[in-house]
């Protein structure tokens, strides 16, 4: 499993507040056998965290990408 965990961050319409919140984006969990398996874990990790990420900038309005923790 790839975890990766962005702040997101939004300004309230209504008062002009920044609203900064860190949010964890994983993967599925996958047992890797062969050493070729990587490569296609991997695609398909990112794969699986950008929708991640979409879905959740489509849950509240204005939610940007600010920065990475880890």
């Amino acid at each position: 499993m790839l975890v990766l965990t962005c702040v997101m961050e939004r300004v309230e319409i209504n008062t002009g507040e920044v609203i900064t919140t860190n949010v964890p984006f994983r993967s599925k969990t996958e047992i890797i056998i062969e050493e070729d398996d990587v490569n296609e874990f991997y695609k398909n990790a990112v794969d699986k965290i950008e929708e991640s990420i979409a879905n959740f900038q489509m849950q509240g309005s204005n939610w940007k990408f600010k920065g990475l923790l880890s």
